[in-house]
């Protein structure tokens, strides 16, 4: 123990914050499934505290390693209530006050609205420090369940949350209530508040209408996410675009999934600020009519858009895709500079790309469809697509791609060195930067090609990695870092 203990405490901190990143608290969980190996507890801070006296000091010292709290409540069958955990408030208020003046992050959930009561009591003793809120993510049935059962007692207990910068309500079908409810708990109108998620929710037009006259700031709103919202919040005629029309300051848009719009005869809402923008569909958006999936983007308009995301898992989304992606891209792709695709095929990859040549960093999904590298492949004197792609990602590459994968480095980063004033015209900028998800399901195949794919950044001057499926790294966290890693090559 001594050359750990000669480590600074703030390198400590740091690694214990790493083991130990929220104290997670299951309120009736069964601890002999956990014996039976079926689950694991992550480990509690408080358990570190025990080790030694340095480590003990260095767990009380620093706050933050208390502030990050994560509480759900279980159903208990009447058959197993011996032996299981139950909420305990005065270990709440240990942990918050170990976490002193430190910013809060909360999760507060539960598995039925059965367990109302013990929602309440964890809730009183949350919001007693509500001014410390930052991030927080709450059960909204069970939130809106426990102000109408007892709407004198939380009405007009109003406390101030200046910190609140994040906020989900999972389980929202009536978010509009539950907007409302969280100004009546709160004495002020949010003013840090810029980033919201909305799982399960009915109705936009609604939110918008009945929500902003209580004071919600959907004006500072920057980041905001719809999740699993139901069909008929997308069906009311115009409220898409009046809804998004309040939000001149987005800048992240997530819509899983995307859902049929019936809207009036009027433009989009133009989103200037808005950068980047997510979508999923999940086998079709409920309509068959080529006009209506056609406008199944028409409710926005983003002229100064630099990431897309598409995400589709079947051919009636690849139909949707086909006939919405052209009209949005025209308004929208203009200064596209990154692109990730999801669940395409080979056609609808190639149409698609054709209409994006500002991209600059391509994120590929090849996993459970056919996506040949050959249309990325430069052929000169040709119609090519992305002209300026300087990063590539390709998530699930199987090993049998390898001849196609040196075809395509062969003609976008082996290119002749010529001068700025001698370059051809149709030559493509060259690629710098190849980040490889490897499918390795076929074991004997894995083993015999690992070297080719590990010598390709032996080979060519590119940065990138390479790493098998089951690390579980995506590409949205690599396009995230790409252009910061050390390159291979100097």
């Amino acid at each position: 123990m001594d050359y750990i203990n000669n480590l600074p405490d703030e390198v400590l901190n740091k690694v214990f914050q790493l083991v130990c990143p929220k104290i997670c608290w299951e309120v009736g969980f069964q601890p002999q499934s956990h014996r039976e190996g079926k689950a694991r507890r992550p480990m509690f801070i408080g358990h570190l505290s025990r080790v030694c006296r340095p480590w003990r000091s260095i767990v009380l010292t620093y706050p933050c390693l208390w502030s990050n709290v994560d509480l759900h409540i279980h159903t208990i069958p009447f058959n197993i209530l011996a032996g299981t955990s139950r909420y305990r408030p005065e270990l709440m208020e240990h942990v918050l006050q170990r976490s002193k003046t430190h910013p809060l992050t909360i999760k507060l959930t539960a598995t039925d609205h059965e367990n109302n009561n013990k929602f309440e009591k964890a809730f009183e003793t949350l919001y007693s420090v509500s001014e410390r809120w930052s991030d927080v993510h709450l059960d909204g049935h069970l939130l809106l369940l426990m102000v109408k059962r007892n709407p004198s007692r939380w009405t007009y207990r109003k406390r101030p949350m200046p910190r609140l910068k994040r906020l989900t309500l999972s389980r929202s079908r009536h978010c509009d209530s539950l907007l409302g409810i969280l100004m009546d708990l709160t004495s002020n109108t949010l003013p840090s508040l810029t980033h919201l998620t909305l799982d399960r929710y009915e109705s936009l037009s609604s939110i918008a209408c009945q929500v902003t006259s209580r004071g919600f700031p959907w004006s500072q709103i920057t980041h905001l996410c719809l999740k699993d919202g139901l069909g008929k919040a997308w069906m009311e005629l115009g409220s898409i675009d009046d809804f998004f029309r309040q939000l001149p300051e987005l800048e992240d848009l997530a819509i899983e999934p995307l859902l049929n719009s019936r809207r009036r005869a009027k433009p989009p809402a133009e989103l200037y600020c808005l950068k980047s923008f997510a979508f999923v569909m999940e086998y079709g958006i409920g309509t068959s009519d080529q006009k209506e999936l056609a406008n199944a983007l028409s409710f926005i308009k983003a002229p100064n858009l630099e990431t897309l995301k598409v995400t589709i898992h079947s051919s009636m989304d690849a139909k949707v895709a086909h006939a919405c992606l052209p009209p949005f891209l025209e308004q929208s792709g203009g200064s596209l500079k990154r692109i990730s695709l999801i669940g395409f095929g080979e056609g609808l990859t190639t149409s698609t790309l054709r209409l994006t040549p500002t991209v600059e960093c391509l994120s590929l999904s090849m996993i459970g469809c056919l996506v040949p590298l050959e249309c990325l492949t430069w052929k000169p004197d040709k119609p090519n697509i992305l002209p300026s792609l300087t990063t590539l990602i390709i998530d699930g590459m199987a090993v049998g791609d390898r001849a196609s994968l040196t075809h395509l480095l062969d003609s976008r980063v082996r290119l002749p060195r010529h001068s700025d004033s001698s370059t051809r015209s149709d030559s493509p900028v060259t690629l710098k930067t190849l980040h490889i998800t490897l499918d390795h399901s076929m074991r004997t195949f894995f083993e015999g090609a690992i070297e080719f794919f590990h010598g390709i950044w032996e080979t060519y001057p590119l940065k990138g990695d390479l790493w098998p499926m089951d690390i579980g790294i995506y590409p949205d966290h690599i396009m995230e870092t790409a252009i910061f890693r050390k390159p291979t090559h100097e």
